[in-house]
């Protein structure tokens, strides 16, 4: 087996962790709710296999190797992609699906092999050189317990509606009435709430029909013999 582009000899051999930070920001970019990443802390280097050569393998990519998987509402694995991350900006710079058919696989201690089976591939085959014999035989057995089995199916949108839509309330889960008052007839309210408006419009018509600055002619309708100018000519005949 012959490796191409080996110039990075020392850093594979080397012990090439990824930082707290930098893992962190990996597992921030390719998370979500409907997946559960699990990320190798080591840098890697994906090699790739020529249909042509046999022997040859060509550096593709390095990086944190990964696994993304989806699980179903059983919790079975319905799909897992192996990715390699770029620690510096944490997203997949490469993905690929692995199933049964893949046949992952330790070619050496740290040295994996396995089938590239995406549509429009031109190798068949690739390769993740590790930097250490522990941290790939962490990372197979990762791969091996995550690989979908055959017949699993993911839920689909149809059954998640209907089973929705048939699921009863308890009585335990409705809460009491708050805030609650109780009215015996509606037509009687509103009949109170006419006669009381009835009796405010009253008394407001009174109170401006009335209303001045006391003279008699203030009042059209007063009595003239009881105004002031009365008691004014009885004043002058006293006189």
């Amino acid at each position: 087996m012959i490796l191409n582009n080996m110039d990075d000899r020392k850093s594979i051999e080397g012990s090439v962790k990824l930082k707290d930070k930098e893992l962190f920001k990996i597992k921030l970019a390719l998370s979500s709710l409907t997946n559960s990443v699990i990320i190798s802390p080591v840098i890697a280097t994906l090699y790739t296999q020529s249909t042509k050569d046999d022997e040859t393998w060509n550096c593709c990519k390095r990086g944190a190797p990964g696994l993304i998987v989806s699980h179903n509402s059983d919790c079975e694995v319905v799909n897992c992609q192996l990715c390699i991350a770029d620690p510096d900006s944490g997203f997949a710079i490469w993905r690929e699906s692995i199933l049964p058919k893949s046949e992952y696989k330790a070619s050496q201690k740290n040295f994996h092999t396995f089938n590239l089976i995406s549509d429009g591939v031109d190798n068949k085959m690739a390769g993740i050189r590790f930097p250490s014999d522990e941290s790939a035989c962490g990372f197979l057995k990762d791969v091996l317990d995550n690989i979908p089995k055959e017949g699993v199916r993911a839920d689909s949108p149809v059954s998640n509606k209907s089973r929705k839509q048939s699921k009863k309330i308890k009585k335990s889960e409705i809460s009491q009435p708050c805030m609650f008052k109780h009215v015996t007839s509606v037509n009687n309210m509103k009949s109170r709430d006419k006669s009381q408006s009835m009796k405010v419009q009253s008394t407001k018509s009174k109170t401006s029909k009335y209303s001045g600055s006391g003279s008699s002619l203030d009042a059209p309708d007063a009595d003239p013999h009881h105004g002031v100018g009365v008691r004014r000519s009885n004043s002058l005949f006293k006189r």
